[in-house]
Formats: structure tokens, C-alpha cells, sequence
């Protein structure tokens, strides 16, 4: 079968009957329909038996239920963010529309927030030319609701770190937190994992090089010096970054398997 949403159960189920499967990577360049005029599933699965039986395809790996059902949170723990962080843009936008001033940065949902309660009204009762304080106030319920059950799902995922000494081990690397060891857990292998640390944001890479990379990260290797040297005169910023991420992969990696 092809990698896809439904691949997991049925892998579980052909493995319970005792049947070997064979996963393959949709990303392959074997794999590419761009000169096919007809596609169906039944050629579809013709081609995918041919091709797996000349070793064309490579297979990817399966995790386990446990595993998959962790990385479905951790990835809905990262789409309610999202969607909290939305919430807050359409309610500033509504003030800025407006001329109103709230305050900036995360204080305005903390101590700022009276004077974002202050404008909101029911919309029922909302004249015609203050209809946006009645979306104001639609929007900070889906806000509170979201931002509570956002919490539930932190404090779950929390709950499972404490048990999983990968997320532990690899929350020793000087600048790894919580979210972040989660990640790179749900990522399951090194290169996955080194993938993600090559492609986020630069604020963790500055903050994971600012920390001090150049110290060690695990008892049996260190980062090279050259590429500290790098890191400091800040030169081929991107071959740093490929560097860093594989050495940080590479840590990874070994401090999960242990």
C-alpha cells in the first residue's frame, strides 16, 4: 500500500492476520503520474504490485499504534495553537480597524484582557453600527474554549514526557524544551528528525546555537570545532544550519534509543 491516513490500521490488521506488508513512499520519483491519462484505483494498485515487485518503490516505516496516536496529538496540540493564534489576530485586527488601542504582545490576553472584555456585547443587542462588538464577543468565547482545551491537551502530553524517557533524555540538550522534544519523539527517526531541525524557524536554530552547541551534547561526541568556529564568525549560514541540524539529529537520535 501506498503511505496515507488509512495505511496504519490496515497495516495492524494484515499484521494480525500474520500477512508481511510493504509501505512505500509516495515521494519517490518512480512514483509519479504526470505522463499517465487514466488513473483509477485498480491501476493504481496494479502499478504499485509491478513496481514493488521489481524493487522500484522503498518502504517506509510503519510506527507503532501507540506511536502514531502520540503523533496525532502532538499535531493537535500544534493546529489548536494555530488556531488560538488566528483567534487573537481577528480580534487586533478589529481594533485596529476601529482606532482602538489594546495592549501589545501576549499582555494584552493577561492583564489587557478586562479592556478587550470591556468592548464586547452580545450580538443580539448590538446596534447596527457596533455589529463588530458582537463578533468580538463570538470570538473571545471560541477563544477561551479553545484556549482551555488547548491547556488539556498541554497538560496531557506532559503526562505521557514524564513517562517516556526519550522526551526526558532529549530535554538535556541545552535548549530543547518540552514542545520541541515532542517533536522531535513524534519524528521517530534521525532523519525526519534532522529534516524538521533544517526546515523550523530560526528562532530555535539561533536559540539552539546561541546556548551554547558547542559544548557537548552527548557524553560520546562533541560538535566539531570548525563548525563552532563557523557558528561564531557566523559564515555560510546555511551550511551551518545543515550542519548543526545533522549533529543535533544525530544526538537525537541516539539519546532516544537508549
Amino acid at each position: 500500500m501506498e503511505a496515507c491516513g488509512p495505511s496504519g490500521w490496515i497495516h495492524d490488521l494484515a499484521q494480525s492476520l500474520g500477512l508481511k506488508t510493504f509501505v512505500s513512499s509516495t515521494n519517490e520519483e518512480a512514483w509519479r503520474w504526470a505522463n499517465v491519462k487514466r488513473k483509477t484505483h485498480k491501476d493504481d494498485a496494479l502499478k504499485l504490485a509491478r513496481m514493488v515487485a521489481m524493487k522500484e518503490l522503498k518502504p517506509v516505516h510503519m510506527p507503532s499504534p501507540e506511536h502514531r496516536e502520540f503523533r496525532s496529538l502532538v499535531k493537535y496540540r500544534k493546529s489548536l495553537d494555530q488556531r488560538v493564534n488566528k483567534l487573537k489576530n481577528t480580534i487586533r485586527a478589529w481594533f485596529v480597524n476601529h482606532g482602538i488601542t489594546i495592549d501589545a504582545g501576549d499582555k494584552a490576553w493577561h492583564t489587557g484582557r478586562e479592556r478587550i472584555d470591556s468592548f464586547r456585547k452580545s450580538l443580539a443587542k448590538c446596534k447596527p453600527n457596533e455589529l463588530w462588538k458582537g463578533e468580538l464577543d463570538i470570538e473571545l468565547t471560541l477563544l477561551d474554549a479553545l484556549t482551555t482545551q488547548l491547556d488539556i491537551v498541554i497538560k496531557m502530553l506532559e503526562t505521557i514526557g514524564k513517562n517516556d524517557p526519550r522526551i526526558a533524555r532529549i530535554q538535556s540538550i541545552p535548549g530543547v524544551g518540552p514542545r520541541t522534544a515532542e517533536i522531535l519523539v513524534k519524528k521517530d527517526t534521525a532523519r525526519r528528525s534532522r529534516a524538521f531541525l533544517g526546515s523550523s524557524s530560526c528562532r530555535l536554530r539561533c536559540r539552539l546555537i546561541r546556548r551554547k552547541l558547542n559544548r557537548s551534547l552527548i557524553p560520546s561526541g562533541r560538535l566539531s570545532s570548525s563548525i563552532a568556529a563557523k557558528v561564531s564568525l557566523r559564515r555560510n549560514h546555511s551550511i551551518v544550519r545543515a550542519q548543526v541540524s545533522r549533529k543535533i539529529a544525530e544526538s537525537c537520535s541516539l539519546l532516544a534509543s537508549r
